[in-house]
């Protein structure tokens, strides 16, 4: 795209959505601004994302380092900060 080309954030606003409508998934480290944590557990599948969420727990020592936590794992459910002690223990027990 052109540089200061008018529409150019509604097209890859409306681009991103035309992708998780039709059971695509966005990259996590380019533009995505409107995948919810819905879209990323259609697009990666519940169990995935459930263990996905316990691994990184484990790996995280339990939410003491949140080197991987942003506005966008907040975003999608996926960020350490969402969880209590309590839930954390309850994530690693479940199976």
């Amino acid at each position: 795209m052109v540089a200061g080309s008018n529409g150019v954030d509604e097209f890859v606003t409306d681009l991103q959505k035309l992708a998780l409508d039709t059971g695509g998934a966005l990259h996590w480290g380019q533009c995505n601004e409107v995948m919810t944590g819905a879209d990323f557990q259609k697009a990666y599948g519940r169990a995935n994302v459930e263990a996905f969420r316990r691994a990184r727990t484990i790996l995280s020592q339990h939410g003491r380092f949140a080197t991987f936590d942003n506005s966008f794992t907040d975003r999608l459910g996926l960020g350490q900060r969402r969880f209590s002690p309590a839930s954390l223990s309850l994530l690693l027990e479940s199976d």
